[in-house]
């Protein structure tokens, strides 16, 4: 069986949705990525908790892209960080659940979400066909943000790698059973006709989900959920940081 990029991307970007801030009602900014879940009747919005951070700490909330225009985010928060005993810097989770509001929940109607069975929770996908993470670079002068918040217009970006070695695990002091590494070289990057390309800067890539594929027979494959992307090392470490949706619901029940 075949797949070409363009079939990924086409079948995975529905389910990625844009989060906004704003300085005031007429400027939002673009600060990450994320997806919706439902789950028993409810939904919810995955994303970093360094894409929420100012949830429900400014006079303006942070928002979410949908067919109707930006939608306020309102619903309860539970976050991996807590102010004790550990401090945000160190929080190596970096996830962010929010339980939304009916209310949010019926300003997005229609979007797509994610189903529970999407989510690879027990690792049951093949690593060896590799991981793919659709998401929206955050760029200067983002004109894909229309000045009287009538359209929005993300431009995807995808990319394909494989999981990093062990070495590079202890580099960046986690687990392999808790997060997962990417091999990811922002300046040796190949595009799709398998030219060598400069990647764009990934920080609105934060909060985005990396998918991996399930074998359901010889010539039929499904595509799960298998971390939340958290952050990404260009120096001496060239490598994407997720964690893995196992982490992301332990100890949380939906």
């Amino acid at each position: 069986m075949s797949v070409s990029e363009r079939d990924i991307v086409d079948l995975l970007f529905p389910y990625v949705r844009s989060v906004f801030g704003a300085k005031s009602r007429e400027t939002p900014e673009f600060l990450g990525s994320g997806i919706l879940l439902k789950d028993h009747e409810h939904l919810y919005l995955i994303t970093a908790t360094h894409v929420m951070d100012h949830f429900g700490g400014k006079e303006y909330p942070p928002f979410l892209d949908c067919e109707n225009g930006l939608v306020a985010i309102s619903g309860e928060e539970i976050c991996s960080y807590t102010e004790d005993p550990i401090k945000r810097r160190d929080d190596r989770h970096d996830i962010s659940i929010v339980k939304l509001s009916h209310e949010t929940q019926n300003r997005l109607k229609p979007v797509q979400y994610i189903q529970t069975e999407k989510l690879d929770v027990v690792g049951s996908h093949d690593s060896q066909l590799g991981y793919y993470c659709i998401g929206i670079p955050a760029k200067k002068g983002d004109k894909s943000i229309d000045v009287n918040i009538k359209q929005i217009s993300p431009e995807p970006y995808s990319l394909c790698a494989s999981e990093s070695d062990i070495g590079t695990y202890d580099k960046l002091k986690v687990n392999n059973s808790t997060h997962l590494a990417l091999n990811f070289n922002l300046k040796k990057v190949f595009s799709k006709d398998n030219e060598m390309r400069t990647a764009p800067a990934l920080n609105g890539l934060s909060g985005s989900p990396i998918w991996g594929f399930r074998r359901k027979s010889s010539t039929e494959l499904q595509a799960v959920v298998v971390a939340i992307l958290t952050e990404y090392h260009q120096k001496d470490i060239k490598a994407i940081l997720g964690t893995r949706v196992s982490e992301v619901f332990r100890g949380i029940t939906l």
